[in-house]
């Protein structure tokens, strides 16, 4: 549905251009002037804007934002606005401050630092009260001398030249929850299958970082590599051998961690997103140095400053069941809509009668209505909260309440906690995120999950300089204190009778164990060795899941021998292993590339692109069916604003120390693309795709739109635009467009507007067929970049449908892959395994689609997505050849582009591929042998015109180019207006040059060429300027070129006695077709076309199009001028190529009609049977000549061209003996073979004798077989 909701479709008028806010250096400050333009009306509201501006959600006044860069070091900034003019506007509207408010937050673009400042540029005057806006001022930055300075240069941090995984024997083991976990003999020989005989219990080692998420902020503290971490080794048979009696103890750590909160007083937890275990690794003969091992701690003989016989303790209510949204990393919990009260128990063993504290976070969709919720403890309410949501498709879907308090428990050990909700309408539905309790019990020993181990920890003892006495009451004798509060290098404390004095300068976090309840841990395997940290710099990067491995080795290979780019492939699980202690993290794979960068951001040799190669998902861990978790996502913490939420693997691309949580403001370092494949089969298809649209062309003979990758398509880019909502799709692809027609001509535009087409009315709702039609046909005939401008979603184009997924599930452009820019919602929408949104399927599309896009994934402000465009096209085209990852990069940290909808847009597709950037140039030097003169030579009607020119590359003659030229020859530009077919379109006439005056093939010789032409007649005689459209190859490389100051118009008065019509030749698919053939359901309409003055494709004259006409129906009638291109070093001969729809079963008419330049008009008329290709189907099989002597040819139809084909021919006697097989593969276009031929020879080369033999005709493709049996007869 077209979502015309006001957030939604926010956007900025656009007219000739965007252009950024003008920015002038005076000195310290920096000068600005901003554009207003006219005001938006949405929804029957008016909003303010201006060029480049941008808007947040749930706010409707705009955004001004620039990034100032900074030298030396940072500090802490402020920024006053200086000079500013305003001027007064009748505008209402609410919470408008008397002051402009503007934020300042640092920025970093390879450790370089600059200060984004944000404000809006509307104030409400404190003089006036009425409202202003603002017109110019200047900006100037304040240090602030209290800040704490930072180097504007990245603070590298220190990696290990090796891995401790590059060398022994290493094998991987789990854990679940926080605990003293025992390896047993048993554990080691038979569920990790290590080997013992040769090692000893002394040897044995653990290493393993811990538990918990990595810290996304890079500048957080993180562990490189493995750490090993102390242990305690009983070896209690054989000394200095494993037996049954040997086991392990060591500290394990659960995936959920909890921190101490300074500023709330308290415990809080921390979810793992990423993974349910927390991972060790294992090993007898890996690492160096001596084994770590636990070492024991004496009291301190002091007098205690503390006397502890209570501790603190916490617990954690939290299910991971339901995303609301799709979208963000918080699952939400217990569903509260048939059960709407529901109770929640907790036990702490000997808790004191002290104040429990409680926090809870709840969330509830209510639409339209209120609903609301309590939680009770007895008789006292702790929480509650009321819910209301909105109703349009934008607003939030759920709202969540946190809340906190505290409650003194009765006695006993249980604490329950009740939650009702009362539901506004049966619709509302309301979620527990989690609970959080803290407790203080007393000291006494007591079990924790039927296991004797209890953590303790006091919040009351400590200070600088403290010791604390720790009082454990109902010890057993044999139990035993370690101190876990570093996790690396736990300590024994040493007691008396149950005590110990400790220093208590910081928290200590102790486990006490009664040593004969263990917690088990689960067996992973062997792993082999690795060391990514010896890896060398690298230019790229990719990173992918095993499955993929191959493939990504091949996109490795590619860049390696055609880019001479250093290439690194690395698995996920290899990843895990040196850089997230073995637990799947994002953070862990983005340190993992952060390496290189901090290695090489200071010598230039940190890597510039980064490859994910796999599919991901919202859910991050296995919660649902099917998932697509190959490589992991950045999910925002927002999991329930369709607005607000997003996807980003910009958080790959985050590497400076003072950065990494994918805020508005942070600059990404490096390109990041991703391959959204989910099996292998995907996989290949689009390094398949990728290494044919880089590689040398690939020159076919069967239906590849054009014979291979090469082509003038290379020429065209082309701007789809929705309708309605006035100028707000428009506006952006006619300012686009005309920035690419003003700075690189070269291109030749193809404008498909839906409101320049005619609507129509179907009862699934308004469409635009024609509009469909276009899009196919451009996309199969070839386009550079297909941009798209408008209303969306994850199945296809605006309200009206104009693409599809049987659309995309349509295209056979293989050879001529188009790079997507689709400024609109969630067209690409990668992460949700449910669905594979249309712009995964155009880049997953074995037959055709696109290489790579630069698409969205949520919701999206059209006024951001307009600037964003703008900067793709800019730094794809203003940049010297830049390689996808470069302009997504550049786009991306362009100032009017550091906003979180920029987050939304992702690259799919390899970041280190360049677009088709033609290698030479061509130069048109001359017209009738006379030197080009701008504006002084004309095209004339019915004129004889030679072009001549060469091809150069950087001024110099290419005289070892030897190739062919195709030449466009374009009228003036057309004026094209819309025909408005709803109220909110756009009253507008835009320009289009799209009728061709001729469109041919020459020879270029020693880099130079020439073709001619004669002028039709029916071009438009008012004088303006046409253009000269140039593109070359060599089957090798190519070049372009183009002259638009040629004037067309006129008559030349040269008069040509012609009166006879062209000669057509119709065929199905190739030459071979015969009268009444069978062909595929989506057959190619093959038209030779001759005459001695030439084929009218210009299209100006009334009723003078080449047309083609199907089953005798005049609607749709075929027009097919554009695709026409005339014979090699002729302008009198040529032919059309044109691919028809899916076509019914059966029997078809075709006609076509053609025009010479003097209107002299011809047909041709043709029959054809469809066969449908939904299975092989073999027909009209028959040889010739039938009797025969010493030759016959065997010919036949079927319904596969374009497939490989196994076809034999078997020759059998009456009786039934084979005494022939012709064997043949086939590759063809068509649908009819005629050149199998057989000399009546049997299979040792002998004659056979006169008589009737029987053949059968078998045909075979890779799914399945087809037969027919004729009789033929040999004569003597």
């Amino acid at each position: 549905m077209k979502r015309k909701i006001l957030l939604f479709v926010l956007s900025t008028f656009f007219t000739e251009s965007i252009i950024a806010q003008k920015s002038v250096q005076t000195g310290q400050n920096n000068s600005y002037v901003i554009t207003w333009k006219q005001d938006l009306k949405i929804n029957g509201v008016n909003l303010l804007n201006f060029e480049n501006c941008y808007y947040k959600p749930d706010q409707l006044l705009p955004y001004f934002s620039v990034t100032l860069p900074l030298t030396g070091n940072y500090a802490g900034y402020r920024a006053e606005l200086m000079n500013e003019k305003y001027e007064t506007i009748d505008y209402s509207a609410k919470n408008v401050p008397e002051n402009i408010q503007i934020t300042v937050v640092p920025s970093f673009y390879k450790g370089k630092a600059s200060a984004y400042v944000e404000f809006i540029p509307v104030r409400k005057s404190p003089i006036s009260g009425k409202i202003e806006r603002l017109v110019s001022f200047e900006i100037k930055l304040i240090k602030d001398v209290s800040a704490t300075f930072h180097s504007t240069v990245a603070t590298q941090r220190t990696y290990a030249a090796n891995s401790v995984l590059s060398s022994g024997d290493w094998y991987k083991i789990s854990v679940t929850e926080d605990g003293v976990y025992q390896l047993t003999y048993d554990f080691l020989k038979n569920k990790l299958n290590m080997d013992l005989s040769s090692s000893s219990p002394a040897n044995f080692r653990l290493f393993g970082n811990g538990g918990g998420i990595l810290p996304m902020l890079n500048s957080d503290f993180r562990y490189d590599d493995l750490q090993e971490n102390a242990v305690y080794v009983y070896d209690g048979g054989t000394s200095g051998k494993w037996d049954d009696q040997d086991y392990v103890l060591f500290y394990g750590q659960s995936p959920v961690q909890w921190r101490y909160n300074t500023t709330q007083n308290r415990f809080t937890h921390q979810a793992n997103y990423y993974s349910d275990s927390t991972f060790y690794f294992v090993t007898v003969n890996g690492g160096t140095g001596s084994p770590k091992r636990i070492q024991q701690t004496s009291s301190l003989n002091v007098t205690p400053d503390f006397v502890v016989n209570s501790f603190d303790d916490y617990q954690v209510h939290e299910l991971d069941k339901t995303n609301f949204i799709k979208s963000g990393r918080n699952f939400y919990g217990e569903a509260f809509d048939i059960n709407p009260t529901q109770t929640f128990n907790f036990t702490f063993p000997n808790i004191l009668q002290q104040n429990v504290l409680f926090k809870t976070n709840y969330a509830a969709h209510s639409p339209g209505v209120t609903s609301s919720v309590v939680a009770r403890y007895q008789s006292q309410n702790l929480f509650s909260g009321s819910y209301s949501t909105g109703v349009v498709y934008t607003d939030d879907y759920a709202a969540e309440k946190t809340g906190t308090t505290t409650f003194m428990p009765s006695a006993g050990d249980n604490i329950s906690i009740a939650y009702t909700f009362t539901a506004g309408n049966s619709s509302c539905i309301g979620y527990l995120d989690f609970i959080e309790l803290q407790a203080r019990r007393a000291l006494t020993f007591a079990n924790t999950n039927n296991k004797d181990q209890m953590f303790f920890r006091d919040l009351n003892s400590t200070g600088s300089g403290k010791t604390a006495q720790f009082n454990i009451a109902s010890a057993p004798a044999s139990m035993v204190v370690w101190n876990v509060t570093d996790r690396i290098n736990v300590k024994q404390q040493i007691l008396n009778n149950g005590s110990f004095i400790a220093a208590a300068d910081s928290l200590q976090q102790y486990v006490a164990f009664g040593g004969t309840n263990f917690f088990n841990a689960g067996a992973v395997g062997r792993i082999d060795n690795q060391n990514l940290h010896a890896l060398s710099q690298a230019d790229m990067i990719i990173v992918t899941h095993p499955l993929f491995e191959s493939e990504a080795n091949r996109i490795a290979d590619m860049h390696r021998t055609q880019d001479n780019l250093s290439v690194h492939v690395v698995r996920t699980d290899q990843i895990y292993n040196e850089f997230s202690s073995g637990a799947q993290d994002i953070a862990g794979i983005r340190d993992f590339v952060k390496m290189f960068y901090d290695r090489g951001i200071s010598n230039g040799t940190e890597p510039k692109y980064l490859l994910l190669f796999g599919d991901g998902s919202y859910d991050n861990k296995y919660r649902l069916a099917n998932n697509s978790n190959f490589i992991p996502t950045f999910e925002s913490e927002n999991s329930y604003s369709y607005l607000s939420s997003f996807v980003a693997d910009d958080f790959y691309g985050l590497m400076d120390d003072n950065e990494g949580l994918c805020s508005a403001s942070e600059q990404i370092d490096i390109g990041v693309g991703r391959f959204v494949v989910q099996t292998t089969e995907e996989a290949k298809t689009v390094v398949d795709k990728t290494i044919s649209y880089t590689s040398l062309p690939v020159q076919t003979n069967c239906c590849d739109g054009g014979g291979g990758t090469l082509g003038d398509w290379r020429n065209v880019l082309t701007f789809v635009a929705d309708d309605e909502d006035g100028m707000m799709h428009v506006g952006p692809a006619e300012s686009i467009s005309n920035y690419i027609k003003t700075n690189h001509g070269v291109y030749n535009i193809d404008k498909i507007y839906l409101d320049a087409y005619k609507q129509v009315s179907t009862p699934a709702g308004q469409r635009y067929p024609d509009v469909n039609d276009a899009i196919n046909k451009r996309i199969n005939k070839g386009t550079l970049i297909m941009n798209y401008v408008g209303h969306g979603g994850e199945t296809g184009w605006a309200e009206e449908r104009v693409l599809t997924n049987d659309d995309i599930n349509s295209w056979s452009n293989i050879n001529k892959l188009s790079v997507f820019i689709t400024a609109t919602c969630e067209f690409s929408r990668w992460d949700d395994p449910a669905r594979v949104s249309s712009g995964e399927k155009i880049l997953l599309s074995s037959a055709g689609g696109g290489v790579a896009l630069f698409s969205t994934t949520r919701l999206v402000f059209a006024s951001s997505n307009a600037v964003l465009n703008m900067s793709l096209i800019k730094h794809m085209f203003d940049d010297p050849e830049p390689r996808l990852g470069d302009i997504m990069v550049a786009s991306k940290n362009d100032p009017g582009n550091l906003n979180l909808n920029t987050r939304n847009f992702s690259l799919l597709g390899d970041p280190a591929i360049r677009l088709h950037y033609p290698k030479f140039n061509i130069e048109a030097t001359s017209v009738n042998a006379q030197p080009l003169v701008a504006l002084n030579d004309t095209l004339s009607a019915l004129s004889k015109v030679t072009i001549g020119g060469r091809i150069t590359k950087g001024g110099q003659l290419q005289s070892d180019f030897n190739g062919f030229i195709y030449p466009t020859v374009y009228d003036k530009y057309s004026n094209i207006p819309m025909l408005r077919n709803d109220a909110a379109s756009p009253n507008l006439t835009f320009q289009l040059q799209k009728n061709i005056l001729y469109k041919g093939k020459a020879t270029v010789k020693n880099g130079e060429w020439s073709f001619t032409f004669i002028v039709p007649k029916d071009i438009s005689y008012q004088y303006g300027l046409g253009k000269l459209s140039f593109y070359a190859e060599n089957s090798i490389e190519d070049g372009s070129g183009y002259y638009d100051s040629i004037v067309v118009g006129g008559s030349s008065g040269n008069i040509i006695n012609d009166v006879v019509g062209p000669t057509l030749k119709l065929y199905m698919n190739d030459d071979r077709f015969v009268f009444g053939g069978t062909t595929n359901d989506k057959p190619v309409i093959v038209c030779y076309l001759s005459d001695s003055t030439g084929i009218n494709t210009v299209g100006n004259g009334v009723g003078h199009d080449i047309t083609a006409v199907l089953d005798s129906k005049t609607d749709p009638v075929y027009v097919l001028n554009d695709y026409y291109e005339g014979d090699l070093d002729s302008y009198s001969s040529g032919k059309i190529s044109y691919p028809l729809s899916k076509l019914s079963e059966g029997r078809h008419t075709l006609k076509v009609k053609a025009w010479d330049i003097l209107n002299n008009s011809s047909e041709s008329y043709t029959e054809f049977v469809v066969a449908s290709d939904a299975s092989l189907a073999l027909k009209h099989v028959l040889n010739y000549p039938n009797p025969f002597t010493t030759h016959t040819e065997f010919s036949f139809e079927y319904n596969k061209p374009c497939e490989d084909l196994d076809v034999q021919i078997q020759i059998f006697t009456i009786s039934g003996k084979l005494v022939k097989t012709i064997s043949k593969k086939v590759l063809t276009p068509g649908t009819r073979i005629d050149d199998i031929t057989w000399d009546g020879r049997d299979d040792f080369g002998d004659r056979i004798g006169r008589g009737v033999y029987v053949y059968r005709v078998k045909l075979k493709t890779p799914d399945e077989t087809a037969s027919l049996t004729e009789k033929l007869v040999i004569l003597k």
